[in-house]
């Protein structure tokens, strides 16, 4: 089995919905109290994005990959909006295998309403489903280190810039004994992340593994201006079905 990078450890540790997180999600190097309205969180290419209300934001996810032999992967930006509502605009390029082009995918969320737009742009369609935010999620701070299986050095990395947006950094570092997953010798997994508590966006993460190599998400050219109201409705020339009562539907067949 997979060794679980650390910072996934910690998020499923204090999922206090039951909400189960998959080995791709992360948590942001912030803490709230159980006390505090949670407005829950959403999931982008791995970056987490608060869905709180009034702090619009827009960015640019970069994502970059340099493998163990040193190829560089650096796939076209994705675009992130959110509005003062909390609603979140994605516009996510998504592989088409034949054809020489990706094509764009939109997703529209709206946490007040609970419904959720996915639109494609091939067929001009979108689809409404029902959205429900995860919530209850906590991440670890130098205090957690206790809860990892392995060793873990925590360090407090200060604070840092995302075009004018300031970001505090966390380094977690666990280190897998030797023999353990057929290791001859110790191997150690890294993690880096930069957490906004004014956006409640993390606004950079890295991870670092000997195995697999560094993987890093930026959010770049960031404009904390209120997004244009037209990115969160059904987009010009879509037509739309709402899928929400089939799927209630389906599941109270089951």
């Amino acid at each position: 089995m997979r060794e679980l990078r650390p910072w996934i450890v910690a998020a499923v540790l204090v999922m206090a919905s039951g909400t189960t997180v998959t080995a791709q999600s992360e948590a942001p190097p912030s803490v709230k109290s159980a006390a505090q309205a949670d407005p829950g969180v959403l999931f982008v290419n791995r970056a987490m994005i608060s869905l709180k209300a009034q702090a619009p934001f827009s960015a640019v996810i970069k994502e970059e990959r340099t493998l163990t032999d040193g190829t560089r992967l650096t796939p076209e930006g994705e675009v992130i909006m959110r509005d003062r509502a909390g609603r979140i605009y994605r516009e996510e390029r998504m592989p088409a295998p034949g054809f020489e082009q990706s094509y764009i995918q939109i997703t529209i969320s709206d946490p007040s309403r609970r419904f959720q737009y996915i639109c494609d742009q091939n067929s001009k369609t979108c689809t409404e489903v029902e959205f429900k935010p995860i919530t209850g999620v906590r991440v670890p701070t130098k205090a957690d280190g206790g809860h990892f299986k392995h060793p873990v050095t925590l360090e407090d990395l200060g604070t840092t810039s995302f075009d004018g947006v300031i970001a505090e950094g966390l380094r977690i570092a666990e280190v897998v004994p030797a023999g353990e997953i057929g290791n001859d010798r110790a191997i150690t997994l890294t993690s880096e992340q930069w957490w906004s508590e004014e956006l409640g966006v993390k606004m950079q993460a890295k991870e670092i593994d000997p195995r697999t190599g560094t993987w890093t998400i930026t959010m770049s050219d960031v404009s904390t201006a209120e997004p244009d109201p037209k990115y969160f409705g059904v987009p010009e020339g879509y037509t739309l079905a709402d899928m929400r009562e089939q799927i209630a539907k389906g599941k109270g067949a089951q």
